[in-house]
């Protein structure tokens, strides 16, 4: 009867044992190029919300490109310096927000653009200004668009109609960065309430959740973070880079890299479980350098660069998010 009750109780662990084993995020075969090079160096890649789109962007973040997902009418949409660094999409996939830069006198002066990816139209919606230097994101459901100009926070009417459900209030507050500390803004108050304080490091990479309860950020120095919206639930979760949502709101992909000083040297994608902090290596056994992760809409696809020889490339996962 005991050699019984441990056959089953050593069956009931293999089957458990399995069980997690086919719940890990993995990969279905090699990497597939999407955008090749054709002597450029493409960076930053982006999936659109609706999944049709990929943007991108050139050595130093100069220029914005699109293609469709299947790498198909590739389309520049902007030549601007510094276009590509910190773009994001709008909610309808048609329109995509940048803060790009011009020089006067070797002085950099940076506006706040939107572009529609299908006109080309671009509305500048906050002139060059020596005053910008937060970048700018969408609020309120797609209606504004937030940006630190000149110390507060400023919300710019961005010409689009919410995105679902009722209509947004600009007195509803804002998530931002700032000097350091993750604040809740009020526009035009110029005291916001702190709900994180990083201890004055630069924060960057910020990313909110799809469903929009959750945001991961980078911290320069320390790695990376997520946060609830109502500023609970701060956790760390080491040193990762560059954070790209997985559908759900619990997964993230990121990349963690190696350098020799002067280049990366090796870079590797894992997927971050944001509430066990279990990490998945989904590039180990891939023989490039891999940057950049953003996951497809419906978490099947990784677009990702690679800085060897320039071009996007996308996986596959044998498990969506």
């Amino acid at each position: 009867m005991r050699t019984a009750r441990l056959y089953i109780a050593m069956a009931a662990l293999v089957v458990f044992c399995c069980q997690n084993l086919a719940a890990q995020p993995a990969t279905i075969g090699p990497p597939r190029l999407l955008i090749p090079a054709d002597g450029n160096a493409w960076l930053n890649p982006v999936w659109s919300p609706d999944g049709q789109f990929v943007a991108f962007t050139s050595a130093k973040y100069m220029g914005l490109w699109i293609a469709r997902a299947d790498g198909s009418n590739l389309l520049q949409i902007s030549d601007a310096e510094g276009a590509g660094f910190g773009f994001s999409w709008s909610s309808d996939s048609r329109t995509i927000l940048m803060r790009p830069s011009v020089f006067r006198d070797t002085r950099r002066f940076q506006s706040v653009e939107l572009v529609n990816i299908e006109t080309g139209e671009r509305r500048v919606l906050a002139e060059p200004s020596r005053g910008i230097n937060s970048l700018p994101q969408w609020a309120h459901r797609d209606l504004h668009v937030a940006v630190i100009l000149n110390e507060e926070l400023q919300l710019l009417e961005s010409g689009k109609a919410p995105l679902g459900g009722p209509v947004i209030q600009a007195e509803e507050p804002v998530l931002y960065p700032l000097n350091g500390k993750i604040c809740r803004f009020v526009a035009g108050q110029k005291d916001p309430q702190i709900l994180a304080d990083l201890g004055d490091k630069t924060i960057l990479n910020i990313r909110f959740s799809a469903e929009g309860s959750r945001m991961a950020f980078q911290v320069a120095g320390q790695g990376l973070y997520v946060v609830n919206l109502d500023g609970s639930g701060l956790k760390h979760l080491g040193r990762s880079e560059r954070p790209s949502w997985a559908p759900g709101g619990r997964y993230l992909v990121v990349m963690k890299t190696t350098d020799d000083g002067h280049r990366v040297i090796e870079g590797d994608l894992y997927a971050l479980d944001t509430e066990s902090g279990a990490e998945y290596n989904l590039t180990e056994h891939i023989p490039m350098v891999t940057l950049s992760p953003s996951v497809s809409p419906d978490g099947k696809y990784i677009a990702f660069e690679n800085p060897e020889d320039g071009g996007i490339y996308i996986l596959e996962l044998s498990l969506g998010f």
